[in-house]
């Protein structure tokens, strides 16, 4: 019935407040998983993003059949939820209301389901506020929202959470903090998130935290399974419990071997050392990427990697031309046609589209100066003077500009959004966001601007060219598949934080690198890999692309 009720919100509702519920698998994992993890008869257990009750509801039934409690007094002490939407309080309170009826044919007189932000709890007075001093267990499904789309208020609340927020942080991540401040020392957490915290820069505070904070975790990745109807991220199980003295050693360990099918006590648990990243690695697959990424001793970190452009709508700084003169370009932008002057545009790459637009411009409303080697903006009367027709299309999109988000110390309103990627020349190589296979694009124009996308920049063209052609082949794809954040549909981050250890030749060799004869074998051999490591690896290539 509870997953019916997930009807009562609209998409849009859903996607704002990250209400996504459940799969009763994945309950009942979760649920086994943290008894058997925690040995109290009475548990006092908390969902601090409640929801529908989903998690709640299997708890009480897993204690129910394995220790002999009666429902409605596991109800009135001993389960409590949050959650900041009303209608998730309501249909939790009615569920555990027809729990308790369909069990005992009782009713309870009291249900702990509060209406409140959890990022605003008081942890000093949890006693005052929800009628607990910690917990024992907490369990939950967190809500997922983009750093894009949290409202005003959680904003401003997330700033109590300086322990695990770094970066464009998500919803979720703050939640392991919330758990950790209301559970008992000792005490079990188990959340079913986003398994991309394990690798990604704004999960990096986040591992620290758990390591320091915890005496144990456990992962279940689901890999590339999506959990979730209609949600296009990938999911992992985290169990932790809270340290009970400071010094105790943390450990981490993953499963190896889940499946919906697999029975617990064939679980198989694997230890990964707490590093930088997690890298849920065993077997053939730990084998070869610790070969990637220690056969050199210069690595991907090793180039530099710059961002593109963000000029905050690019929609309307970049047009491909339909024709041009001696002094203008010609483009159509809703069905009228305007024309900009040619000196005020450069030609734009974006790295995350295979095909280039060779039409593809940019209005780039800055002026480099060759003996400070700094980029500065074009003034409004310089706008004026030489570039009118450009400053005209740009008022017609006056009010759209407004709207951006921009660097609090931006000069004009016309400039972009923000000041990165503006002074950027030399050779370098195109990399997209996100990516199978890898394609790379190879430039050597000092004129291009990027925007979408990476580059790495170096001095020596051929260095790019053999640096490219190690990122294309198979050996790379691989390793990506291993060690980066997963997206639908076979892609991956190609972020450096995500492939930085990656280990290449050394720039000497690199220099003598024949493009045309490079093969993907000749690659297997550059690394040392063995025939049965190769024969491996081309075979989870092949399941990638199936």
């Amino acid at each position: 019935m509870a997953y019916s009720l997930n009807n009562l919100f609209s998409s849009d509702c859903k996607k704002r407040n990250g209400v996504y519920f459940t799969p009763l698998t994945t309950t009942k994992l979760m649920a086994e998983q943290v008894l058997l993890e925690n040995n109290i008869r009475r548990p006092f257990i908390l969902d601090p993003a409640v929801g529908s009750g989903i998690l709640l509801i299997r708890l009480a039934r897993e204690l129910i059949k394995k220790k002999d409690l009666n429902i409605k007094i596991i109800i009135e002490k001993y389960l409590y939820g949050i959650d900041k939407l009303k209608e998730n309080v309501e249909v939790c309170k009615l569920m555990l209301l027809l729990l308790a009826f369909e069990i005992n044919q009782s009713v309870p007189d009291r249900i702990n389901i509060l209406c409140m932000n959890s990022l605003s709890i008081d942890f000093d007075n949890l006693k005052d506020t929800i009628g607990v001093d910690k917990f024992d267990i907490i369990i939950s499904n967190p809500p997922y929202i983009g750093s894009k789309l949290i409202d005003q208020e959680s904003k401003a609340l997330l700033k109590r959470f300086s322990d695990t927020v770094y970066g464009n942080p998500d919803i979720y991540i703050v939640f392991f903090e919330i758990a950790i401040r209301m559970i008992k020392p000792g005490g079990v957490c188990c959340f079913i998130t986003p398994n991309s915290f394990f690798r990604s820069l704004n999960g990096k505070k986040l591992r620290k935290y758990l390591i320091n904070q915890t005496s144990e975790i456990k992962l279940i990745d689901f890999e590339g399974s999506l959990v979730f109807d209609k949600v296009l991220h990938y999911s992992a199980i985290t169990i932790f419990r809270k340290k009970i003295k400071s010094g105790e050693i943390n450990r981490i360990q993953f499963l190896t071997n889940y499946s919906e099918d697999s029975i617990k006590d064939d679980f198989n648990w694997e230890y990964i050392d707490p590093t930088d990243s997690w890298q849920l690695l065993s077997g053939q697959d730990e084998i070869i990427v610790n070969k990637l990424e220690n056969k050199f001793s210069f690595k991907l970190n090793d180039f530099s990697f710059k961002n593109g452009v963000a000029t905050q709508r690019n929609n309307i700084y970049m047009f491909s031309y339909t024709y041009q003169d001696n002094k203008y370009y010609y483009f159509m932008k809703d069905d009228y046609e305007y024309k900009v002057e040619k000196l005020i545009t450069r030609p734009c790459v974006l790295p995350n589209i295979k095909k280039q637009d060779p039409n593809l411009r940019i209005i780039f409303p800055y002026k480099y100066n060759s003996v400070t080697q700094t980029v500065c903006s074009i003034t409004p009367d310089q706008m004026r003077e030489q570039f009118p027709y450009a400053l005209e299309y740009l008022e017609v999109f006056k009010d759209e500009l407004s709207l951006r988000k921009v660097d609090s110390k931006m000069e004009y309103w016309y400039l972009y959004g923000r000041s990165q990627g503006l002074n950027q020349y030399g050779p370098r190589l195109y990399l997209p966001y996100i990516s199978g296979q890898l394609s790379t694009h190879l430039s050597n124009s000092d004129d291009e601007v990027f925007a979408a996308g990476y580059a790495i920049f170096h001095e020596n063209y051929k260095v790019l060219l053999a640096i490219g052609r190690l990122l294309e082949s198979k050996l790379f794809h691989f390793y990506i598949s291993r060690v980066s954040k997963p997206y639908s549909s076979g892609y991956y981050s190609t972020a450096k934080n995500m492939i930085k250890n990656f280990s290449v030749p050394d720039i000497e060799i690199l220099k003598t690198i024949d493009n045309t004869s490079i093969t993907d074998e000749v690659i297997y051999n550059l690394y040392g890999l063995t025939q049965s490591e190769t024969i491996f690896l081309e075979a989870e290539l092949l399941k990638l692309d199936n």
